[in-house]
């Protein structure tokens, strides 16, 4: 039996990523790494995607009957991807969700043991680890010496962030989503939705047996005036609703270690 055609579980599970502009080659190693998931669906939305791409991509799953396609139009270039990710939630018809970024690299068998977390546990988010393409002395987080520039998160550094995670839906809505507040500027928007997720009571998870390779792009709008201004923005409306860029400082929990994972849990 295919791997997504298992029916060992009780729940079904979305896996859905937004694309905006990526190199052709990227978005088909990192869809190479979906083939033999163990997804029941896969949404995958094209956030104002050139033609090209969107041709390409339905070509390349024209074989597989687990995906929804759903199209946002607008002017090119890359915005916040806050109304990407709620028209993603939107299209997910099964209990559970995983979620990815649209340039990470699945490792086999990532949404089978999310699956499987997920159904023994099901009152988490799952949380894996996640480095970037750029090697070990990249500079994508200062981790102050204890781990390389490219990690972006792991049991060992807990950072709950978009690049690989799941949970279950019913949560997801219940919150209504990223905040649209949020799409007019840049940053800190899955800080907020991580935080109100983590407020819904699910006790958060950090897997490193379930992992991912970011490929490394650039972007160069941050750097501009207009984009530093809409970093500057979002900053203040974080802190206008959390009192701080940074809730998860603030927030009370109870952490947790063995190797390979860790788990935060409410008090």
């Amino acid at each position: 039996i295919p791997a997504h055609r298992s029916m060992c579980g009780l729940m079904k599970i979305s896996a859905a990523m937004t694309i905006n502009e990526r190199p052709l080659p990227v978005l088909d190693a990192v869809f190479g790494s979906l083939k033999e998931q163990a997804h029941d669906q896969l949404v995958i939305v094209f956030d104002r995607s050139p033609d090209e791409i969107r041709l390409h991509v339905r070509d390349y799953f024209r074989d597989d009957d687990r995906l929804t396609f759903v199209d946002i139009s607008g002017p090119p270039g890359w915005k916040s991807p806050v109304p990407a990710w709620n028209a993603a939630f939107s299209a997910v018809i099964h209990e559970l969700i995983y979620c990815f970024s649209g340039e990470t690299i699945q490792a086999p068998g990532n949404v089978q043991r999310a699956k499987d977390a997920l159904e023994s546990d099901p009152n988490t988010a799952i949380f894996g680890k996640a480095l970037c393409s750029c090697g070990p002395n990249g500079n994508e987080v200062d981790w102050g010496g204890t781990a390389p520039g490219n990690l972006l998160a792991d049991a060992a550094h807990a950072r709950p962030l978009g690049f690989i995670w799941a949970g279950p839906t019913a949560n997801v809505r219940r919150i209504g989503g990223m905040d649209p507040g949020f799409a007019d500027g840049y940053w800190f928007d899955d800080d907020d939705f991580f935080y109100r997720l983590w407020r819904t009571g699910l006790d958060f998870v950090f897997d490193d047996s379930i992992s991912g390779v970011h490929l490394h792009h650039e972007r160069p709008v941050l750097s501009t005036p207009a984009g530093r201004a809409g970093i500057q923005r979002n900053a203040a409306y974080i802190t206008a609703k959390h009192g701080t860029t940074r809730p998860f400082d603030i927030a009370t929990r109870m952490a947790s270690t063995r190797p390979g994972i860790t788990r935060w849990s409410h008090l």
